[in-house]
């Protein structure tokens, strides 16, 4: 949002682009500084509130061994198979490591907004019918637990 009152106002042309890159770039004191916090930290975390983790376009960054690692750590519940730049090898590895530790498999098509360098467009990348199902599943179940565990909030 912040970006896009930049470019509203005149300030650049885009909101993702060059302007974004000189006030975000990381390792620079003179930047905005941004820090991450560990991703066993996060998981717990949403895991914690009946939240569900789902890696999201592993065929970016080629980390195998961080998916794998993520999974032995039990940090996982489903990884994105269907995505633009998950080539066909990458989309076997994920099925094979999801059907072997009974993860879920989602899908998208990264739409970051109307200003993203590689626009793709909605529904060109859908979830597996079965991810769908779970994260369904899912969701209905960290719903029925918070109100169990405060029903003042009840309807």
């Amino acid at each position: 949002m912040f970006m896009q009152v930049l470019s509203m106002m005149g300030y650049t042309g885009t909101p993702i682009g060059q302007l974004h890159n000189e006030l975000f770039r990381a390792g620079d004191p003179h930047k905005f500084p941004y820090r991450y916090m560990d991703a066993k930290t996060v998981t717990d975390l949403l895991h914690s509130c009946g939240g569900v983790v789902v890696l999201a376009h592993p065929g970016q960054y080629k980390a195998d061994n961080v998916m794998e690692m993520m999974i032995e750590e039990h940090m996982l519940d489903g990884i994105e198979l269907n995505h633009p730049r998950n080539d066909e090898k990458t989309r076997e590895h994920i099925t094979s490591l999801c059907k072997e530790h009974d993860l879920f498999m989602t899908g998208g098509t990264d739409f970051h907004g109307l200003y993203t360098k590689t626009p793709y467009p909605l529904g060109s990348f859908l979830c597996p019918k079965e991810g769908l199902h779970r994260l369904i599943l899912a969701g209905e179940q960290a719903n029925k637990a918070f109100y169990e565990k405060h029903p003042k909030f009840k309807k």
